[in-house]
């Protein structure tokens, strides 16, 4: 059976769109020269755009620069430890770095906050440039990670990456029919056990759905596909959702109802912190729904 990919468009996230919010123009599409993630169908929609759009520009720019500028300044650096290898996946703890690290984590929590796939596509790539430098991940932004794979129609690599830190060593291509999932501890991953349970579910939906258009997890999974009973596969992917939706309610009863109740959970603000608090769900809940 040939299998036609979900294009990015429908995804969810908006990609390769004018950013006034009235336009649904997606060609000859223009880049804002500052903060260089915005687009736009031309200079009037852009100027009536300005008053929404100057704040997060402005924020976004800043926060470009200041990174380079720490950049800049840890190069210059008599044995910089951009340049040591040894030094590479232990920043935070090697000196001077740590000024570094946060400006690169606070322009990919910028980038985040502007929701579109065009700004998800470079924090996604700082994130994983973070934790490259850093592999103790002292500022948190694994966590974040599965969230922008999904958003971006990543989900195999969603997928490997909550493999990956489970702990595993790097993995690719992973068999998400494997029950291994079902002994991950995620207590204090809660957001990676909510992503799972989605990429279970858009897995069920797209063989739902006759595979007419799938995304790139059955892409890659010839075997699954060439049969002639679904019926199978599909009872065995409602088992897994079954089970991890269970797994995550488990962990926190607040969860679920946060990703049902998004107008409530976005703007709530963070108490006492701990597994199965309402602060768990709520930060969770940024970490995945919020995020992709």
């Amino acid at each position: 059976m040939a299998l036609v990919k979900i294009d990015r468009l429908n995804l969810g996230l908006p990609y390769e769109n004018c950013n006034r919010l009235d336009c649904r123009a997606r060609s000859n599409l223009l880049k804002c020269g500052a903060c260089k993630i915005a687009l736009y169908c031309g200079q009037d929609h852009q100027h009536q755009d300005r008053p929404r759009h100057k704040t997060p520009c402005k924020i976004l720019k800043e926060a470009r620069e200041a990174l380079v500028k720490q950049q800049n300044t840890l190069a210059e650096q008599p044995d910089s430890p951009l340049d040591d290898p040894e030094c590479i996946g232990h920043f935070w703890s090697v000196p001077g770095t740590r000024s570094f690290m946060q400006t690169r984590f606070g322009v990919t929590q910028t980038l985040l906050a502007v929701r579109t796939g065009e700004a998800v596509d470079p924090a996604l790539d700082l994130a994983l440039k973070i934790l490259r430098l850093c592999r103790g991940d002292n500022q948190g932004i694994q966590t974040y990670v599965p969230a922008m794979y999904v958003g971006l129609g990543r989900d195999q690599e969603a997928y490997d990456f909550i493999k990956c830190t489970a702990p595993y060593p790097n993995l690719h291509l992973e068999d998400i029919m494997s029950d291994e999932y079902e002994n991950w501890d995620f207590d204090f991953q809660l957001s990676f056990a909510v992503i799972l349970t989605l990429i279970f579910a858009k897995v069920l939906l797209d063989v739902g759905l006759l595979l007419q258009i799938v995304g790139d997890i059955l892409l890659n999974r010839p075997d699954l596909v060439d049969v002639d009973d679904y019926l199978p596969l599909q009872e065995k992917l409602g088992e897994m959702v079954g089970k991890s939706y269970a797994k995550v309610k488990a962990i926190n009863k607040y969860s679920w109802p946060a990703i049902l109740r998004p107008e409530r959970y976005a703007a709530a603000p963070l108490g006492i912190y701990g597994k199965g608090t309402e602060s768990q769900a709520v930060l969770a809940f940024r970490e995945s729904w919020d995020r992709g």
